[in-house]
């Protein structure tokens, strides 16, 4: 019992926390799925085929990448790039003629639709960036747009 002015006592057991286990915080895990690894060729890419595989994504360079591949992989990768440039230069024409209206209609327009025109040309520089990054890996992505019209060629 607690006297009057002595306060509590830890020698009664009264606030004895010896017996509480301490508390250990857990650590939420995500299970990933098991994903597997992208189909690559399974052969290591030559200096010609790096070479070759970088200019499959720079324009109309994939034409010559297409008639200088030895390798079906370079080729697809050539065919699937010149559709993604001819894709994009679509793209572009349409987002400047877009442009051109909007400023002749109006100054504040014209100056909307040339800022969303520069993160659309932005996009299209960083897909073509990760095109070519995934090529030399070894892996052959499909660009969503673009696979049917690839195949067909």
């Amino acid at each position: 019992m607690v006297e009057r002015g002595r306060g509590v006592s830890l020698s009664q057991g009264f606030l004895d926390f010896s017996g509480v286990a301490r508390y250990q915080p857990t650590y939420m895990t995500v299970n990933e799925p098991d994903i597997p690894a992208p189909a690559g060729t399974g052969e290591p890419l030559n200096d010609e085929d790096k070479v070759l595989v970088v200019f499959c994504y720079l324009g109309p360079l994939a034409i010559v990448a297409f008639l200088a591949a030895r390798r079906e992989y370079v080729r697809w990768h050539a065919r699937q790039g010149l559709v993604f440039f001819l894709v994009a230069f679509g793209v572009i024409l349409v987002m400047s003629m877009l442009e051109a209206l909007a400023g002749s209609i109006h100054w504040f327009l014209g100056k909307t639709t040339g800022l969303f025109g520069g993160v659309v040309y932005l996009c299209l520089f960083g897909v073509t960036l990760l095109c070519i990054l995934k090529a030399l890996k070894g892996e052959r992505w499909r660009l969503p747009f673009v696979r049917e019209l690839a195949d067909r060629l």
